[in-house]
């Protein structure tokens, strides 16, 4: 075999690796919590839905240790709250759609990095998350 052929092989072993683990981290990542919400809440369509508040780069912590800092866009429909993790890590990560009704809120937290908003989700509840200051005054200003 020509040594070219040998590197080419290498390059596409390792990058076919790289992407293995990738999805192998990802998958590992939603077993904590991720998977659970996408259970029952897992959005089966996005296009036919109109958001009325879009923020983008938002983050969300499920439970203790599991955190999407600035890797979500977070739309606010008419339906619930539609979470959606950016392209890149969207294997094992499919799009959520919370209805209001399963959207409670606990009470505000003061953390290392500022204020944050916890939030129970599903009745009985599914998941504890947490939510940025914008993404609360969002769902208050929704749920009024």
């Amino acid at each position: 075999m020509a040594p070219w052929m040998t590197s080419i092989l290498i390059t596409l072993g390792g990058a076919l690796a790289a992407i293995a683990f990738w999805c192998l981290t990802l998958s590992i990542i939603s077993l904590m919590g991720w998977r659970k919400l996408a259970s029952r809440f897992r959005a089966h369509s996005s296009a036919e839905q109109r958001d009325l508040v879009i923020l983008p780069m938002e983050g969300m912590t499920i439970g203790r240790f599991t955190s999407y800092n600035h890797c979500l866009d977070i739309s606010v429909r008419a339906e619930g709250l539609y979470i959606q993790s950016w392209k890149i890590f969207a294997f094992a990560h499919p799009s959520l759609l919370v209805p209001w009704s399963e959207l409670r809120f606990l009470r505000e937290a003061n953390s290392l990095f500022g204020k944050k908003f916890l939030y129970d989700l599903g009745t009985p509840r599914l998941q504890r998350v947490t939510f940025s200051g914008k993404v609360h005054q969002a769902i208050a200003k929704q749920q009024r």
